[in-house]
């Protein structure tokens, strides 16, 4: 084998440059085509897998998800194209200009080209998600469906006419009266034919045998209604069954994406809430409580210094940053002016050391000041989502507007905010050495005029 491979390493196949019979490999370790300095001996022959092969005889990888963002298969959508199942993608910024003019000795413009949504963040292609497709009309009060099809009206309700032929006194046969003049009902061989086959064949459905007796129809309503009740008994036995099922193949804690705006029967929406603690008993042990039935989370003993911005000091926190947590104080003790008991503070990943650290008031907030101290002991309570009311509540993870980040390292249940890749170039705008490095770059630009008048413009993008 080639030097430069390796048989227990799995490689990517570049998608730039592709023919019918040959490609480029990536290396694993920079993405960078690989290199190939001298071959080697016998047939080369390579496996493909979606995650990987493992030892190519009794072991297959599972995918790593750790640190990554889930995207769903495009499948021929046509939104994110030639990526194939199982696949990485790395962060990308979609195309677009920084434009700024440069004179012969300075700045005379600066444009912006930027075409944004304006929003409040920097984030992936989100794809909307509908689980209903009702509008509501007004003017009727009721739901129609939505359609992107033209179709003819349909009416759910038919009268049930007799043959215009007949004859009818307000709907219902005669016999007629000759002193009015009055004629009898006049019906078709075929019309009463077809009536009475429809009765007949009600009849024997219902399981009996036609005859002349007069409550065979009401025999047969019955019949049905006892079908009914059966059917929904059980419907309602097949709900529990089905109800059984999903709880052992969906273990509590499960995170499920609806295409609805309501959460399915035995599920719970992430908004946040507060729920109890009695009522939903395992989920409370999946966030608090380790598999052998300890404890996750004890109580630390804290202090605060006076300060702007205050040092808490806990021996040995174990803290790495992002933690949230609650304080309390002994009975009787009095919180620290700055802090408070009601709601959650997280650890600042910057400045921690093995005893101390400072606390944000928000997720990416400023850090908390504290401007007297308190009495008693001061502790605090770690949780993944929120403690609660710290006795009788806890809280769901708040997941609205959020992607979801597979869990690598660090602290569970944590948060980011959005942020942008650090992107670094240099221009020179000195007259007779411009130039740029990096992320920028340069062009000339001139708007018909003559160069001593300042017409000639160089401009600069990244």
């Amino acid at each position: 084998m080639p030097t430069e491979l390796s048989n227990k390493l799995d490689y990517f196949v570049d998608a730039q440059n592709l023919t019918v019979s040959q490609f480029y490999v990536l290396d694993r370790a920079d993405g960078a085509r690989l290199n190939i300095t001298g071959t080697g001996t016998g047939q080369l022959s390579l496996v493909q897998s979606l995650y990987g092969v493992g030892d190519g005889a009794t072991t297959f990888r599972l995918p790593d998800l750790r640190g990554e963002f889930i995207r769903g298969w495009d499948n021929g959508r046509g939104v994110d194209r030639e990526r194939l199942q199982g696949s990485s993608q790395a962060d990308v910024f979609q195309h677009h200009q920084h434009l700024s003019g440069i004179g012969t000795a300075h700045l005379v413009s600066q444009e912006l080209n930027d075409d944004f949504s304006r929003d409040k963040s920097t984030r992936p292609r989100i794809g909307a998600v509908y689980g209903w497709g009702n509008y509501y009309t007004a003017a009727t009060t009721e739901y129609r469906p939505y359609t992107d099809q033209t179709q003819p009206r349909a009416d759910t309700q038919s009268d049930m006419n007799y043959d215009i032929n007949a004859g009818l006194d307000n709907g219902k046969f005669t016999s007629g009266d000759p002193a009015t003049g009055k004629p009898p009902s006049r019906i078709t061989a075929d019309w009463a034919n077809a009536v009475s086959e429809e009765i007949i064949n009600a009849v024997k459905g219902g399981g009996l045998t036609p005859s002349s007796a007069a409550d065979q129809l009401a025999q047969v309503l019955d019949t049905l209604r006892t079908i009914a009740q059966a059917v929904k008994s059980d419907t309602d036995s097949l709900k529990r069954r089905t109800g059984d099922l999903w709880q052992a193949v969906m273990p509590v804690g499960t995170v499920l994406h609806i295409a609805a705006p309501e959460a399915p029967a035995g599920f719970l929406v992430c908004d946040g809430t507060g729920i109890s603690r009695t009522t939903f008993p395992e989920l409370y042990k999946l966030f608090f409580l380790k598999a052998d039935g300890t404890a996750r989370f004890v109580p630390k003993t804290v202090t605060a210094s006076v300060a702007s911005p205050s040092v808490f000091t806990s021996s040995g926190h174990g803290f790495s940053g992002g933690e949230r947590l609650r304080f309390s104080v002994s009975s009787g003790g009095t919180i620290p002016a700055g802090l408070y008991t009601s709601g959650d503070y997280y650890v600042d990943p910057a400045g921690i050391t093995a005893n101390t650290f400072y606390l944000l008031n928000a997720v990416g907030g400023t850090r908390v000041n504290i401007t007297a101290a308190g009495t008693g002991t001061l502790s605090c309570m770690q949780s993944y989502f929120g403690g609660g009311d710290g006795l009788t509540t806890f809280n769901l993870p708040d997941l609205r507007d959020e992607f979801v980040r597979g869990f690598n390292t660090g602290t569970f249940g944590r948060k980011q905010l959005d942020a942008i890749q650090n992107i670094i170039g240099s221009v020179n705008l000195d007259v007779t050495t411009q130039g740029t490095s990096g992320a920028f770059s340069s062009f000339n630009w001139s708007d018909g005029g003559t160069a001593g008048a300042g017409k000639l413009r160089k401009w600069y993008k990244f």
